[in-house]
């Protein structure tokens, strides 16, 4: 069993690749009514989630999801949650692979065509949802501390930054007085479901040491970085800047300049950083998916394990090709709603198993 270190590391997956996935350009959709009270009911639901998520998986030691059911429900009802969750988690990596390859080929390098950066990038995934969890587990935790100070150096620089506008960061803040909006909720809401990932990784990760301080340090850590997400942004380009960018975290990045450095500009240092992340991330989506589909007692070593990697490739080439760039900000807010609905059901599903272990003993 691997130590509570690395639940940190999925939630911290979470927090940073929001910016990938449009999180803020929702956000800044309803910037001017409902925004602000949306990310305080996401900072106060979200607390539930992290609480009650690792309350409950830790009642099921070394247990995937589907070990965790399988004694509560009838078996075809297992099998339609695990097919539900496998999709759910298929679409989260396909998605995010979409939105990675827009990103690359706009900022790094626009005259290779999209394709070819696909194909790339497919081919590291593919290969590394194959390999076992723990490695993925090990490599995850590398890369997540490669990438902490990036996440630094930018904060550093903007607490610093003499070119911020702290008019507009208070202009912001002044429009809390309307109710939470949905979309703009669930994308906030996203920042907290690192959690969600166990349920693979709970056969992995020990969760019966974890104290109620270390979910508050990881509680605090979610809320600061939602709402740096939010408020850096603005900062720079004002209130009417950030509602009339698709990448705007991008575009506020490149707003910061290091004279001194090698590399001047800060925008190379957070892509970097952003495309390791999402390939992990993306990875460790359809691993996910993958495990699942292990759960439904297939013959998973053989030709049932290549065809639901092939159906991934074939149908995500195909989604790629129909997904204009300018469509990914309504792709990501129906993504970001079937993700608080699939955590509810996840929530659901653990404590009717615990009442029902309860109950039995």
């Amino acid at each position: 069993m691997l130590g509570k270190r690395y639940i940190t590391y999925l939630f911290y997956l979470n927090t940073v690749i929001s910016i990938t996935a449009f999180g803020p350009q929702i956000l800044y959709r309803n910037s001017l009514d409902g925004s602000i009270t949306s990310i305080g009911l996401a900072i106060i639901v979200g607390g539930f989630f992290i609480y009650i998520l690792q309350k409950l998986f830790s009642k099921f030691p070394e247990q995937n999801i589907s070990q965790i059911i399988k004694n509560v429900v009838p078996d075809w009802c297992r099998k339609c949650y695990i097919i539900y969750s496998l999709i759910f988690w298929y679409l989260t990596g396909a998605l995010f692979i979409i939105a990675l390859i827009h990103v690359v080929n706009i900022f790094i390098n626009p005259n290779t065509p999209i394709l070819i950066t696909y194909i790339v990038f497919l081919l590291v995934i593919i290969f590394a949802i194959l390999l076992k969890t723990e490695s993925l587990l090990y490599v995850t935790e590398i890369l997540v501390i490669l990438h902490i100070p990036i996440v630094l150096f930018v904060l550093i620089r903007f607490l610093t930054d003499r070119f911020v506008v702290v008019d507009s960061l208070y202009q912001s803040i002044n429009y809390f007085k309307h109710l939470p909006k949905i979309s703009a909720f669930t994308a906030a809401l996203f920042v907290f479901t690192g959690f969600s990932n166990l349920i693979i990784f709970n056969e992995k990760i020990n969760l019966n040491f974890i104290t109620k301080k270390f979910l508050l340090w990881i509680f605090l850590c979610g809320m600061f970085i939602i709402c740096s997400n939010y408020l850096i942004p603005i900062g720079y380009l004002g209130l009417n800047g950030v509602r009339k960018e698709v990448f705007v975290w991008l575009t506020t990045v490149d707003s910061m300049h290091f004279d001194y450095l090698i590399v001047e500009r800060v925008i190379y240092i957070l892509l970097f950083g952003q495309i390791i992340i999402s390939l992990i991330y993306i990875i460790l989506s359809w691993h996910t998916s993958l495990e699942l589909f292990k759960t439904l007692n297939l013959s998973y070593g053989g030709s049932y394990k290549w065809l639901l990697i092939s159906f991934f490739i074939c149908l995500t080439t195909v989604i790629q090709l129909l997904i204009r760039e300018t469509d990914l900000v309504k792709y990501f807010t129906l993504y970001f709603n079937l993700n608080a609905i699939s955590n509810f059901l996840l929530i659901i599903s653990l404590l009717y198993a615990s009442i029902k272990k309860r109950n039995v003993i």
